[in-house]
């Protein structure tokens, strides 16, 4: 009897290796999140755990499940930055103040508002940095959306000043934002403007609104502001007492001049003068860089310059039309050259955008974006073998720019060429400098990689040793 109890337990224990034991692999990206296991929990059980518990994330689930946001916005903060979970806690932070910024009280709550603000100003610089790219996927949209909210209160409670700072952090990179989120960025600045009775720029920024949303309802806004607008804006908008009072940038009508040089370019290039035709279009973009023609302009040379750079792709070389193109864009201001230099870049014409985002760089030398520029011009040059002009470029940010986040990235990829060009000592002296630096755990692992690579090839075995502990110490699911 006692044999055939244990077959039959046998026969019904799925057995994996030993005999009773289940082997499992767990993926700590798929367990439940601490602050689900709470959601079927009663009141009393919350409240009593939320006054014993010391883990954050538990804690920041507690206060969730609770609905005291503060507390879990408070919780999820403390979550070390290191931490294999700090996107989650981040997530369940940013999902906390969402529910904050839903309720009626915190209209009233500069304190509460005040600091929501300062969590998502800390969040943003986190932007890139995510352990887990998927929840980072899900997390950038919530600080957007946090921002408008946060926007929305300010607008409605005319703080005028401090919708100004949320405007400049949203807009700071607008083209990342949603076209939803962009529409809704410009007209806050547009209320912005107004209230600093700017009618002009407040009508362009309602206007750039409605037409990224139609649906964005400023159109009483701006019927509002056209009336105040200067005479001669209003006759370039062609407004007058029988038309609709609410005009498109369609409507806009370039000067004599400008449309002179635009008709010109095309007439040159209909008739075949290729340069002549280039010449006019780029005239009419350094002449009038924010024109009505300016981006049909803009989008003319790119179309040739597209079609000069497959001709070019052919036996005979680069065509006297691309060189006439990028010679032109080098006389145009550092944004549009950078502009162009990274379509280029994108399109991995890395020979083409290196002299453009120098120019650019040069143009712009004192200004804040110039170590970007730079860097890129040294990439640029790097991936299309340029390999001196690089590592000159490289070093002008490691010295110029010393505390630009660019400059770490440029010590490491001067090291890839000192690697490359067979110099381990030179390779090893940059990429110490490049650790030197507050790094990202991205740039933490490449460099710590390659000073490793650069010790081997020199056959320092101490170092070597060392290093090698250290990589697989620090990473160990990598290595």
């Amino acid at each position: 009897m006692f044999v055939l109890i244990l077959i039959a337990i046998l026969m019904s224990s799925p057995m994996t290796g030993s005999a009773f034991v289940k082997q499992t692999t767990t993926d700590i990206f798929e367990q439940k999140l601490v602050k689900d296991r709470w959601i079927d929990k009663s009141l009393q059980e919350r409240q009593k755990r939320l006054k014993t518990t010391k883990d954050p994330l538990a804690l920041a689930g507690l206060a969730k499940a609770l609905g005291q946001w503060g507390s879990c916005i408070q919780a999820a903060s403390k979550l070390n930055a290191n931490h294999v979970v700090k996107d989650w806690a981040i997530l369940v932070e940013l999902r906390c103040i969402s529910k904050w910024l839903d309720e009626d009280s915190i209209k009233s709550n500069r304190a509460a508002l005040s600091t929501i603000v300062a969590r998502l100003d800390r969040l943003d610089k986190l932007k890139g940095l995510w352990i887990n790219s998927t929840l980072g996927s899900k997390i950038e949209p919530l600080i957007t959306q946090n921002r408008l909210s946060v926007a929305e209160f300010l607008d409605q409670q005319n703080r005028w000043k401090d919708l100004k700072g949320e405007v400049q952090k949203l807009l700071k990179n607008e083209y990342a934002l949603s076209k939803a989120a962009r529409a809704r960025a410009y007209f806050f600045a547009g209320q912005v403007l107004l209230a600093e009775r700017d009618w002009v720029a407040a009508y362009w920024q309602y206007d750039r609104s409605r037409s990224l949303d139609p649906n964005a309802g400023v159109d009483a806004k701006i019927k509002n502001v056209l009336p105040l607008l200067p005479n001669s804006v209003r006759n370039q908008l062609q407004i007058n007492a029988q038309s609709t009072p609410t005009p498109s940038l369609g409507e806009l009508s370039p000067s004599p001049e400008e449309a002179e040089l635009y008709s010109q370019g095309l007439n040159y290039l209909a008739r075949g003068d290729f340069g002549n035709g280039v010449e006019a279009l780029a005239r009419l973009l350094k002449q009038f860089p924010q024109g009505v023609r300016a981006k049909a302009a803009s989008d003319k040379i790119s179309e040739l310059l597209s079609a000069e750079m497959e001709k070019s792709r052919g036996a005979q070389g680069d065509t006297n039309g691309k060189r006439k193109i990028l010679s032109e864009l080098l006389q145009l201001d550092a944004d549009r050259q950078s502009e162009w230099a990274k379509t280029l870049f994108d399109s991995q014409g890395f020979a083409e955008a290196g002299p453009l985002f120098l120019k650019a760089a040069e143009e712009s030398e004192d200004s804040p974006r110039a170590a970007k520029f730079f860097y890129m011009a040294g990439r640029s040059y790097q991936l299309s073998s340029q390999f001196s002009e690089a590592k000159k470029i490289f070093k002008k940010v490691l010295t110029k720019y010393p505390a630009s986040p660019e400059s770490a990235d440029a010590a490491i990829h001067w090291a890839l060429i000192n690697y490359n060009e067979n110099d381990p000592a030179e390779a090893i002296t940059h990429l110490e400098m490049a650790r030197s630096r507050k790094l990202t755990s991205q740039q933490d692992l490449i460099s710590l990689f390659w000073l490793f690579q650069s010790y081997k090839q020199k056959k320092a075995e101490p170092e070597l040793l060392k290093t090698g502990q250290e990589l697989m110490a620090r990473f160990p699911l990598t290595y």
